[in-house]
């Protein structure tokens, strides 16, 4: 059979082994229904009766906004999806989800000024996301695409806005290699500044995170950021984004200079501290403008805080040194916001030279110990010929992790035996 004519009418219809079939979307769900015909007229018909009686869930839309807000996310924090749901599949809001949509959803009624969600119209969706989009285009996306998720689950959606064309790179997918993040902690003004870009480029924390991050996170002695679920001191409270307290190691570098910087700050205050600038009422420091005007001057205008986390996210993946797991349990992402959103994959030279000559990396790590244990058994019988000082065997045996006993990773192969 060939392919239906499209048809603005009835929009949706396709064959499949003869038959025809429709596929619309009901409450923010893709549905597929069979129209039992294999005559395209008819399909035509049938579609359009489908359509017009698609349930609609009046009874979400009965109250104000805040009923109706919670409403649905309660039910959406459901693991089953209720009964009278149509739709093929069911997603649940995670913790730490539920607040944000909450807040993004109730930002929109007040701007709208509007009694009710059965009273949004195309247009006021339009221009909403015009006044998003002022800041970030790809911000204006995802605060639409949440709003309509919204909108379309209580039958509410007016319409769909069409988006414009993505014509030039967004700030958000702007990434800079740790050589770049490095010179620019090089070359901050203020070590207040300084640790800012030490806590996005090595540690990719948000900017709330930093904003309200206090000494009491870094355990030196453990090598280790911890970034608790909830911070609660005083009146003042704060939450992270994925509703988890998660471990992220701390870089040598990171390190020694938060010992230094933290050195007289107390554990109950912000590590951020700059009386004579823009506080906000928790009392922490904004630091988005010193950060705009330092990465404008240092030739990188298009960068902004939460690039620093995209570009600590995208090394730590292309490395090969960490596996996507990790990465995911340090940045408290999922695997699969980090495939979609955060990692800009980048291929690397000759990383397909060994397959392509057939060998596989442990076979070649293998042969790499056998040539270091070699090495190590020459040393010791130059040493027991007197043709060698002790040291160098101690210096060998350290280097090549223990001889024998050693069975784990190699030693990083930066230098040789010679060298010592």
């Amino acid at each position: 059979m060939a392919r239906p004519p499209k048809n603005p009418d009835a929009p949706g219809i396709y064959s499949r082994s003869g038959w025809y079939w429709l596929r619309h979307t009901v409450h923010g769900e893709e549905v597929r229904q069979p129209l039992r015909t294999q005559l395209y007229e008819e399909a035509v018909s049938k579609a359009k009766e489908l359509r017009g009686q698609v349930p609609q869930p009046e009874a979400k839309i009965k109250g104000g906004w805040d009923a109706i807000i919670e409403k649905y996310l309660a039910e959406k924090q459901k693991a089953k999806r209720p009964s009278g749901y149509i739709g093929t599949r069911w997603q649940t809001f995670r913790p730490g989800t539920v607040g944000k949509v909450r807040s993004c959803i109730k930002t929109f009624a007040t701007w709208s000024e509007l009694p009710s969600p059965s009273k949004v119209s195309l247009p006021k969706l339009e221009a909403y996301l015009t006044k998003v989009s002022a800041r970030s285009k790809a911000g204006g996306r995802t605060t639409l695409a949440t709003i309509n998720a919204f909108l379309s689950h209580i039958g509410c959606l007016p319409g769909r806005v069409q988006l414009p064309p993505k014509k030039e790179l967004e700030r958000r997918e702007v990434v800079r290699s740790i050589a770049e993040g490095n010179a620019l902690i090089e070359g901050a003004p203020t070590d207040q500044l300084r640790f800012v870009l030490f806590c996005g480029f090595h540690a990719g924390l948000r900017r709330g995170e930093i904003m309200h991050s206090r000494p009491g996170w870094f355990q030196f002695q453990r090598g280790i950021l911890k970034v608790p679920r909830v911070e609660e001191v005083g009146e003042n409270s704060f939450r992270v984004k994925d509703d988890e307290t998660r471990e992220i190691p701390l870089s040598a570098e990171f390190s020694a200079f938060a010992k230094g910087f933290l050195g007289d700050v107390k554990r109950e205050e912000y590590c951020l501290r700059n009386p004579t600038a823009r506080r906000s009422k928790a009392g922490t420091y904004d630091f988005r403008r010193p950060f705009s005007d330092f990465v404008e001057k240092a030739g990188h205008p298009e960068l902004f805080p939460h690039a620093m986390r995209h570009s600590w996210i995208t090394e730590l993946c292309n490395s090969g040194n960490h596996t996507i797991q990790e990465v995911a349990a340090w940045s408290g992402d999922s695997i699969e916001t980090i495939e979609k959103n955060y990692w800009h994959k980048k291929a690397t030279a000759g990383a397909l030279d060994l397959t392509m000559r057939g060998v596989r990396k442990g076979d070649e790590e293998r042969q790499s110990r056998e040539e270091l244990k070699a090495i190590g058994a020459r040393i010791a019988e130059l040493v027991a010929q007197g043709a060698a000082p002790v040291e160098i065997a101690l210096a060998a045996s350290t280097y090549l992790g223990g001889g024998e006993k050693s069975d784990g990773p190699l030693p990083p192969r930066t230098r040789t035996i010679l060298d010592y």
